[in-house]
């Protein structure tokens, strides 16, 4: 999957605010791709980022928890306090980016 395909993601609400951007979640396939999928993350949060946006990453997040794409496998993956993580992080969103192949 090119990294670059998120830019055809689907936003909920409007991109812009008044002032900022405000905050993006970023949701999107991660079990059973190479790496998690994590470049695709990667590529959009920057993105997102260099147009004013505070992005909420789950690859980001899991990374900072200690979880390695290149090591770990799912069953290293605590899955419920990543869904926790992400629900508190799509409430806390203004928007949530959709990457490719997630709906």
């Amino acid at each position: 999957m090119s990294h670059d395909l998120w830019r055809n993601a689907k936003f909920s609400k409007t991109e812009t605010c008044s002032g900022s951007a405000g905050r993006a979640y970023l949701a999107g396939p991660m079990r059973g791709l190479p790496r998690f999928n994590f470049d695709a993350f990667h590529s959009a949060a920057a993105d997102l980022r260099s147009k004013g946006w505070h992005v909420l990453s789950p690859a980001e997040h899991d990374e900072e928890a200690g979880f390695d794409p290149d090591t770990m496998t799912e069953d290293d993956f605590d899955l419920e306090s990543a869904m926790r993580w992400d629900i508190g992080s799509v409430l806390l969103a203004d928007t949530v980016v959709v990457l490719p192949g997630w709906e």
